[in-house]
C-alpha cells in the first residue's frame, strides 16, 4: 500500500477514532472491574489468578486514561488551537502518553509471566496447602517485579517527552496564539538526539520483541503439553476396567479420593490401582477370615495409590462382608467414581490451559506488529512518518480491545469464573429484592417508634399538668 493512500485511509479512520474508542472503553472499563471483583474471591485465589487480576488492573488504568484524551483531542476538538493544545492539556497528553505506555508494558510482561507459571505448575503441580501459599507469594512477588523493572524501562521515554511553545496564526479566528507542542523527534534527520535513539532501541527490544519472543516459546511449551495430555486421554478407554471386574471387590471404602493437581500420567496409574484392587480382591473371596491377606491387600493398594494421587483404603474387616451385595456395589461405585474424578480434573487443567494460551494469543497479534514496525522505523528512512504514525491510531484501537475482551473469554472458557459471576449475580438479585421489604420494614419501625413517642410526650405533659395543679 502506498503511502498517500495510507494517509488517506488514516484520515477517514481519525474521524471515527474517538467514538469508536469511548465505547471500547465503556464497555472494557466495567468488564475488568468485573475480572477484578470475581478473581479476587477468596475461592479464587491461585497464582494465574493473582496474575491475572492485576493484568486486568493495568487494562483498566490504561482505558480510563484514554476516556478524557479520546474526548478532548478526537471528539470536541480536532485542529490546532489555543482550546485543543493548551498547557494543560498538553501536560495531560504528555502524562497520558507516558502512563498507557508503562501500563501496557507491565501488561506485556504479565502476560509472559502468566505462561511461565502455567508451564510451570503443569509441570510441577502444587501438592499441600503451604506449597500453594508459596506459590501464591511468588506470584506477587513476580507482579511487583514486574512493574518496577517496566517502570525502569520507560524512564528514557519519561525524559525524551518535552512541550514547547509556538506561535500559531488561526485561520477561524484571524488572531495568532501561543499553542504547545511536543518536541520533535527528528527520527529522521541527522539531529535525532541520542536518547530518542536509545528510548526507540529499547523500547523495541525489551517492551516488544523479547516478551513476544518468550510468549511464543511457552505458547508452544504449553501446546505441545495440552496435546500430549490430549492424546493420553483418548487412549484411555482402553485401559478401562470392565464392569464384570468391578463386580468382583468386596471393598467398603470409607475416604474419598485425595485431591491433588492432576496430571496425564495420573489417569492411567489410577487405572492400575483398580486393576491391581480388583485382582487382590479377587483372592480375597476365595479365602474367607484370612486376616493377613487382608493386610496385605490394603499395604498394596496404599502404595499403588500413593504414586497416582488417589486414596483407596481397604479396611481390614473386608473379608467379613465379601459375600453382601449391599458393600459389592457400593464397592464398585466407589472404585468407579475414583476412576473418573481424575480425567474430569485434567478436563479443568486443559480448560484452563487453552484459555491462557488464547489470551497470550491475542497479546502476540496485538505486540507483534508493533514491534516490527518499531525496528522497520528505526532502519528504514521515510517508513516513521509515511507508515508508523498513519497506523498509530489503528494500533491503539486493537491495543484497547486486547484490554477489554479479556472478560469475554473468562466468560467461556472457565468454569469457576461462570460460576463466581453466577453466584454473584444471584446475590446482587436476592438483594435487590429485598430492599423493598427493609424499606417497609424501617418504616414501620419509624412509625412505631414515633407513636411511642408520642404517647410519651403525651403521659409527661399530663403528669406535669397535675403537678402543677397540686402546687
Amino acid at each position: 500500500m502506498h503511502a498517500s493512500t495510507l494517509e488517506i485511509v488514516a484520515n477517514v479512520y481519525m474521524s471515527v477514532h474517538g467514538v469508536l474508542s469511548l465505547i471500547v472503553c465503556a464497555f472494557g472499563i466495567p468488564m475488568n472491574v468485573l475480572n477484578i471483583t470475581i478473581l479476587t474471591r477468596k475461592h479464587m485465589h491461585t497464582p494465574v489468578n493473582c496474575i491475572l487480576t492485576w493484568l486486568a488492573v493495568f487494562d483498566l488504568l490504561t482505558m480510563i486514561s484514554y476516556v478524557p484524551f479520546s474526548l478532548h483531542f478526537y471528539c470536541l476538538t480536532w485542529n490546532l488551537s489555543a482550546e485543543r493544545n493548551s498547557l494543560g492539556w498538553m501536560t495531560f497528553l504528555i502524562f497520558h502518553v507516558d502512563f498507557t505506555l508503562t501500563t501496557h508494558t507491565i501488561s506485556i510482561w504479565l502476560g509472559v509471566t502468566l505462561a511461565v507459571f502455567r508451564y510451570k505448575h503443569i509441570f510441577s503441580p502444587a501438592k499441600g496447602h503451604l506449597t500453594r501459599v508459596r506459590r501464591l507469594i511468588r506470584a506477587r512477588i513476580a507482579v511487583f517485579s514486574v512493574v518496577v523493572l517496566s517502570v525502569l524501562l520507560m524512564i528514557p521515554n519519561y525524559l525524551m517527552n518535552q512541550l514547547q511553545p509556538y506561535l500559531y496564526f488561526n485561520p477561524e479566528t484571524n488572531q495568532t496564539e501561543v499553542i504547545y507542542v511536543n518536541e520533535p523527534l527528528n527520527l529522521e534527520t541527522t539531529g535525532v538526539k541520542p536518547l530518542a535513539q536509545v528510548n526507540l532501541l529499547l523500547h523495541s527490544a525489551l517492551a516488544k520483541f523479547l516478551p513476544c519472543i518468550l510468549m511464543v516459546v511457552y505458547s508452544g511449551l504449553l501446546l505441545k503439553t495440552l496435546r500430549t495430555n490430549i492424546r493420553l486421554l483418548t487412549r484411555r478407554p482402553s485401559r478401562k476396567t470392565s464392569q464384570a471386574d468391578l463386580h468382583s471387590c468386596a471393598s467398603d471404602p470409607s475416604l474419598p479420593p485425595q485431591q491433588s493437581d492432576p496430571m496425564s500420567s495420573s489417569v492411567n496409574q489410577t487405572m492400575d490401582s483398580a486393576t491391581d484392587l480388583n485382582t487382590n480382591l479377587e483372592e480375597l473371596t476365595t479365602r474367607k477370615g484370612n486376616e493377613n491377606l487382608c493386610v496385605k491387600c490394603s499395604s498394596q493398594i496404599q502404595g499403588n495409590t500413593s504414586a497416582s494421587s488417589s486414596l483407596l483404603l481397604v479396611p481390614k474387616q473386608t473379608a467379613a462382608v465379601v459375600k453382601s451385595p449391599k458393600h459389592r456395589n457400593s464397592a464398585t461405585s466407589q472404585i468407579v467414581k475414583a476412576v473418573k474424578i481424575q480425567p474430569t480434573r485434567h478436563q479443568d487443567n486443559s480448560r484452563t490451559t487453552r484459555m491462557l494460551l488464547v489470551v497470550i494469543t491475542l497479546f502476540l497479534v496485538t505486540e507483534l506488529p508493533q514491534a516490527i514496525l518499531i525496528v522497520l522505523s528505526a532502519t528504514i528512512p521515510g517508513f516513521f512518518l509515511s507508515v508508523y504514525v498513519p497506523l498509530g491510531d489503528m494500533m491503539d484501537m486493537v491495543a484497547l480491545v486486547n484490554n477489554g475482551i479479556n472478560f469475554l473469554l473468562y466468560c467461556i472458557m472457565s468454569r469457576d469464573f461462570r460460576t463466581t459471576l453466577l453466584d454473584m449475580l444471584k446475590s446482587v438479585i436476592n438483594t435487590a429484592r429485598d430492599i423493598p421489604g427493609r424499606l417497609r420494614t424501617k418504616l414501620q419501625r419509624s412509625a412505631v417508634t414515633g407513636t411511642q413517642r408520642t404517647q410519651q410526650t403525651h403521659t409527661i405533659l399530663i403528669v406535669t399538668t397535675l403537678k402543677d395543679g397540686h402546687i
